[in-house]
C-alpha cells in the first residue's frame, strides 16, 4: 500500500505509470482549492483507467497544501518506509529544478508520516490541523543519524519549529548546511551568517540571490533578507551563484507557472508566521536555484 500527500501530481513519465501498473491500495492527498487544480487531469486519469476515486483526497482546507510525501505501508497496515524531500511530483519538479528527495527505510520515521497523511485525508480546517499541533517529534535513529520530525501549523505567536533550526546553527561546531526556498527569517539568517563569520564551511542552496536592490519595505521581512543575501554577494563577496533564471537554459527545461500564466497563492500549510513571506509566482517553486557559499575554511567534520 501507499499512502501520501502530494502538493501537485503531473509527472507521466514515470509517476503516474506507477500508480496505474501498482494494484494494491493507494491512498493519496493532493492540493486542491479554487485556484489550484493541478492535479486533477492526472486523477482523473488515474480513476478512468482503474484507480477507485476513493483512493484521493482533496486537500481543500488549506491556502496550500505543499506536503510531498509517500508511505510504504505493509500488508498489515504498518509503516515501513518515506520518501520525502522538496521534490515535487511533477516534470518541473523532478527534472528541471534543484529539489531534494529522501528515503527512510524507518518504520518509527513512515509512521510520523503515515500519522500526517491520515489526518490530512480527512481535510481538516486549518484551526483543527493547529489543535492538533504538538512540536517537534521525540529523536528518531536512522542509520547513523538522528533526525526529528514538525509538522505546521503551530501557534501564530510561538516559533518552536525556526528556533530549534536557528538553535542548531548557533551550536554548529563546523559547517552548516541549509536549503531552502526563500530563507526571510531573521534569525536564521543572522545564525547563518554568523557561523560563515566564525570561519565554519557554510553552503547553502536557495531559490535566488538578487542582483538588483529589491523593492519594497524593507522593514519586511522578505525585502530585508532579499537585501542581506544580496549584500553578502555584492559587498561582501561571500555569496557565489551557480544559476540564474533569467540566464540561459538548456533544451527541454521546464519552468512551472500556474494556468494561463497568472500567479497562484503559494503560502504554506498553515498560517504565515513570523519572517514568511506572502510569494505569488510559480507553483511550487521555482527552476534550479542558487548555490551560495560564504567565505569559510575547508569542508571539516560535520556539525
Amino acid at each position: 500500500m501507499i499512502d501520501g500527500a502530494i502538493y501537485h501530481l503531473t509527472e507521466d513519465t514515470w509517476i503516474i505509470p506507477a500508480l496505474q501498473s501498482n494494484l494494491g491500495p493507494v491512498s493519496l492527498t493532493d492540493n486542491h482549492t479554487r485556484s489550484d487544480t493541478t492535479s486533477d487531469a492526472a486523477i482523473d486519469t488515474l480513476v478512468s483507467t482503474g484507480r477507485p476515486a476513493d483512493d484521493f483526497h482533496p486537500r481543500t482546507h488549506a491556502h496550500i497544501m505543499h506536503n510531498k510525501f509517500l508511505v510504504r505501508v505493509g500488508d498489515n497496515g504498518t509503516a515501513e518506509a518515506v520518501l520525502t524531500g522538496s521534490a515535487n511530483f511533477t516534470p518541473e519538479g523532478l527534472s528541471a529544478q534543484a529539489n531534494l528527495l529522501h528515503t527512510f527505510e524507518s518504520a518509527d520515521l513512515a509512521a510520523l508520516y503515515l500519522n500526517r497523511e491520515e489526518q490530512l485525508s480527512a481535510d481538516p480546517t486549518l484551526a483543527a490541523t493547529q489543535r492538533a499541533q504538538t512540536g517537534w517529534s521525540d529523536p528518531l535513529t536512522v542509520g547513523d543519524a538522528t533526525i526529528r520530525v514538525f509538522f505546521p501549523p503551530e501557534p501564530k505567536d510561538q516559533r518552536a519549529s525556526l528556533d530549534t533550526i536557528v538553535a542548531a546553527i548557533n551550536t554548529a561546531q563546523h559547517s552548516v548546511l541549509l536549503c531552502a526556498f526563500d530563507p526571510t527569517d531573521a534569525a536564521l539568517l543572522d545564525a547563518v551568517f554568523a557561523a560563515s563569520d566564525a570561519g565554519k564551511m557554510m553552503l547553502a542552496l536557495v531559490n535566488r540571490v538578487p542582483t538588483t536592490e529589491p523593492s519594497g519595505d524593507p522593514s519586511r521581512a522578505d525585502v530585508a533578507a532579499e537585501i542581506a543575501i544580496m549584500n553578502r554577494a555584492e559587498k561582501d563577496h561571500d555569496i557565489t551563484t551557480t544559476y540564474d533564471r533569467s540566464g540561459p537554459r538548456s533544451v527541454g527545461e521546464l519552468v512551472e507557472t500556474s494556468r494561463g500564466g497568472d500567479p497562484v497563492d503559494a503560502r504554506p500549510e498553515g498560517r504565515r508566521g513570523q519572517g514568511q513571506r506572502r510569494r505569488r509566482g510559480d507553483r511550487d517553486g521555482a527552476p534550479a536555484g542558487h548555490v551560495w557559499c560564504a567565505a569559510g575554511p575547508a569542508p571539516g567534520a560535520r556539525a
